[in-house]
């Protein structure tokens, strides 16, 4: 067992650095393999049984095996951080473009209605003006109607708005525009 174990760290320190260290086997590697091999041989020996702790002779592998674990599982985690964000950029790209895409459609769309709303108003002599959110459609020389008047300001808003003053959470000038807002101005 010594043996090989000497053989592997041997051959460890006498590989190369790679340049592109993402596709061949480093040092790293093999250390973490180590890890799990020696983790597992361990465990696999019953080096954590009842009656090995009892005795005294697992408690070596009792204090080692966490730090092995973990040091295996972080450098496949290492591993596997470069192509989960080669990934991640890949997902990110295409997101962009279908979303570029969907605006482009979505503005096409709009201008084509645009165009079909105007050519239908010059067919039934109307008028249409219209931005991308506001469209106002109807016979030239007739004024649209007034908006429907405000409803009156409840007396609760008037009572929460006196309390705000009487509490001196605004001022005087302030509660007067706030009541001038709620009745519309007036």
């Amino acid at each position: 067992m010594w043996v090989i174990s000497t053989a592997i760290v041997l051959a460890t320190i006498s590989m190369r650095e790679s340049e592109d260290a993402g596709r061949r086997i480093t040092r790293l590697d093999i250390a973490a393999v180590g890890a799990a091999a020696a983790a597992a041989i361990g465990l696999a020996r019953g080096g954590l049984s009842a009656d090995s702790l009892a005795s005294g002779s697992g408690r070596t592998l009792l204090l080692l095996l966490p730090g092995l674990i973990c040091f295996a599982g972080a450098v496949v985690a290492a591993r596997l951080l470069r192509p989960v964000m080669r990934l991640g950029e890949r997902v990110s790209r295409q997101v962009e473009q279908a979303t570029a895409r969907a605006a482009k459609r979505a503005e096409e769309a709009a201008r084509r209605l645009e165009r079909h709303a105007e050519r239908q108003a010059r067919r039934w002599g109307g008028n249409v003006s219209s931005d991308p959110w506001n469209w106002n459609v109807g016979p030239r020389g007739v004024p649209t109607p007034p908006s429907p008047a405000s409803e009156p300001v409840a007396e609760e808003e008037r009572m929460a708005i006196l309390k705000m003053l009487a509490e001196k959470k605004i001022t005087a000038e302030q509660a007067e525009q706030l009541l001038n807002a709620l009745e519309g101005g007036k």
